[in-house]
């Protein structure tokens, strides 16, 4: 799972993937391969959006640009099974936390997003499937404390595990398959923006061939969501 959002777009969210682990293992083979056929130590989509970092070289590339990304499209829709995300607006977390005990119990957006993907998961995995399910999130988000404390309520959650995309300069190794939510979350954010603004852009193309990908579930919390989640913990307190 990994994270797209702030406070100046509106909205937070947290997206991710879910497949088996001979899957995700063959996902890690293909994709280390691409990246080193176009000689490129790692894929981050905003570098990549921006042509910055290592994928400066291709900044009027257009025709390698689209291959590229093309390639680890396929990739990800062949190697993993189901995506799912939930989103949450601002303004309704801080509107119910003006009023209620909120951030008592989740202390941000990004908690309650987390939070909602990893309840969502558990529940599958227990009318779906035997096999254990490891929540693994990127390491870079914006609120890990809060995210474990959230886990941590009356309906007691698996804990998170925070790995980094890439290979770090500390010398922790990178989880390249993190890389594929990273994909997901940069398109969601970005569509999600053009709708909110109203642009009235076509869906690109790479978010287009995404979406064909199997969703597990998309939830985008509303204050009645919020409200019920609340009250699946604890009855929220009034602020005075």
């Amino acid at each position: 799972m990994d994270e797209a959002g702030d406070k100046k777009t509106g909205f937070i969210l947290v997206c991710g993937w879910l497949s088996t682990a001979a899957l995700w293992e063959q996902f890690e083979i293909d994709w280390r391969l691409l990246l080193a056929s176009y000689n490129v130590p790692y894929f981050h989509m905003k570098e990549f959006s921006q042509s910055t970092g290592p994928f400066k070289k291709w900044k009027d590339a257009e025709v390698t640009r689209k291959r590229f990304i093309s390639e680890a499209i396929d990739i990800t829709r062949h190697r993993l099974q189901q995506c799912f995300f939930c989103s949450v607006k601002y303004p309704v977390y801080e509107a119910m936390d003006r009023a209620h005990a909120l951030h008592e119990i989740l202390p941000s957006p990004y908690a309650v997003a987390g939070r909602a993907c990893v309840a969502q998961l558990t529940f599958w995995q227990k009318n779906k499937a035997h096999e254990d399910v490891e929540f693994i999130f990127e390491d870079g988000g914006p609120d890990k404390r809060g995210l474990n404390q959230a886990m941590q309520a009356k309906h007691r959650l698996p804990d998170p595990i925070y790995k980094p995309s890439r290979d770090m300069k500390d010398g922790r190794k990178g989880l390249v398959q993190l890389q594929a939510a990273d994909l997901m979350a940069y398109e969601l954010r970005k569509y999600r923006v053009e709708l909110v603004g109203g642009t009235g852009r076509p869906i690109r193309k790479s978010f287009y061939e995404l979406l064909k990908a199997e969703i597990l579930f998309m939830a985008v919390l509303n204050e009645r969501n919020v409200t019920r989640l609340c009250q699946l913990e604890k009855p929220l307190a009034r602020r005075p």
